[in-house]
């Protein structure tokens, strides 16, 4: 019990630090007669306390950068204020040291740091991380992630007994990147903020391109859940449901869930929480420098070289 009781304490303070860093000692360093006067040192600065909280949670192997994700099929997205990426997959190489590109095989998660929102500013920033989560769509057919293993087993084992096709992101929701928004707090009412996500972002049929997880510093916790069809068969439907990192789960869509912000910090507590979860079940492909660097008349002028 007392280890547990340390494990809290410390990671309670370093949670309060990166609060009150974030809220007031971010605009005490960049504000000057209430205006900012440096926004972009302001924004990178909040960047910068978001990037070294999510270090201490993620697994050692992973690394936490700014930059672009690209995919062997040419595409690149707009620019990432947070890339979760796996350090002993990723190429090691960087073309342009001051904007990186990580292949999106290597890519656990994607977020998105802001300060105060508006609804249209929360609509723009959903949106965004919507276009670089369908970085993946289409781009790994036909492979298999290399991790997590525990993922891997499920995958081979629904696609022999059910027949589905392996990289359906609709039905392994696991192999899509996980993405997230953190800002200081909300400028509108968010009590229907649920019709906003199916009515002015999202089309009903890409469940899996939507967010995974906001956070609210001021304002709370924005996840999704489930009902567990297994406890369903044996014990019936129940109001009970299972906290998700996802917005889907088994190829259903989640329901929303919230959770208020309180003094106690427990909704910064919980989103990190799901968002370890969520990227320790993210799934990694390999990457090939090949299928990168290999122009398309590669094959054409082989052929004319040997014949």
């Amino acid at each position: 019990m007392a280890s547990e009781n340390s494990y809290h304490s410390i990671t309670n303070r370093a949670i309060s630090n990166f609060k009150e860093d974030f809220v007031t000692l971010s605009r005490d360093l960049y504000t000057s007669q209430d205006s900012l006067t440096h926004p972009g040192e302001f924004g990178r600065y909040r960047e910068n306390l978001v990037s070294d909280l999510l270090k201490n949670i993620v697994p050692s192997y992973c690394n936490v950068k700014d930059g672009f994700i690209i995919n062997c099929l040419g595409d690149v997205t707009t620019q990432c204020d947070i890339i979760i990426y796996d350090a002993h997959e990723a190429p090691s190489h960087q073309f342009d040291r001051t904007r990186p590109f990580f292949p999106q095989e290597t890519c656990y998660g994607v977020g998105e740091v802001k300060s105060v929102l508006k609804k249209c500013d929360l609509i723009q920033a959903l949106k965004k991380l919507q276009n670089i989560k369908k970085i993946r769509d289409g781009a790994q057919k036909g492979k298999l992630p290399i991790k997590p293993s525990h993922i891997i087993d499920k995958i081979i084992h629904v696609v022999r007994n059910e027949k589905v096709d392996s990289n359906d992101l609709d039905r392994f929701e696991s192999q899509n990147i996980v993405t997230f928004l953190i800002c200081e707090r909300f400028d509108f009412d968010t009590k229907n903020l649920q019709k906003v996500f199916e009515s002015e972002i999202y089309d009903p049929g890409d469940v899996h391109f939507r967010h995974n997880l906001i956070l609210s510093l001021e304002d709370g916790f924005f996840s999704f859940w489930f009902k567990n069809r297994e406890i369903i068969k044996i014990h019936g439907d129940s109001p009970e449901t299972i906290p998700f990192p996802f917005p889907s789960h088994d190829g259903v869509a989640c329901g929303n869930r919230f959770m208020s912000a309180n003094d106690e910090n427990d909704h910064i507590f919980c989103f990190l929480s799901e968002l370890a979860w969520a990227i320790s079940d993210t799934c990694i492909y390999p990457y090939s420098y090949h299928a990168y660097a290999t122009k398309s008349t590669y094959f054409e002028n082989r052929w004319k070289m040997t014949n």
